[in-house]
């Protein structure tokens, strides 16, 4: 048996790329916010439903911050979240 991963049957080649993307970003960068930005704009692309994606990260006790977004209306939707305390 082989120690490479094998796709699974009817694995739609797409979004494994997706993944293959992602994996080598992430294991080949040391800067976070390279890979918080991949995850984000990946997630349009394979969660059903998903239009826009942000990451937010909490800094403080009552603070957080918008550390990457797969566009201006997701960073505008973490913008409405702060100011409403959600």
């Amino acid at each position: 048996m082989s120690d490479e991963l094998q796709p699974l049957p009817g694995t739609d080649a797409a979004i494994a790329g997706v993944f293959q993307s992602l994996a080598t970003m992430i294991y080949a960068s040391d800067d976070f916010t390279a890979v918080y930005q991949a995850v984000v704009e990946a997630a349009p692309r394979l969660v059903d439903g998903c239009d826009h994606a942000s990451l937010m990260l909490r800094t403080g006790e009552d603070r957080f911050v918008t550390a990457a977004a797969s566009d201006d209306v997701a960073e505008l939707i973490d913008t409405y979240e702060r100011e409403l305390g959600e």
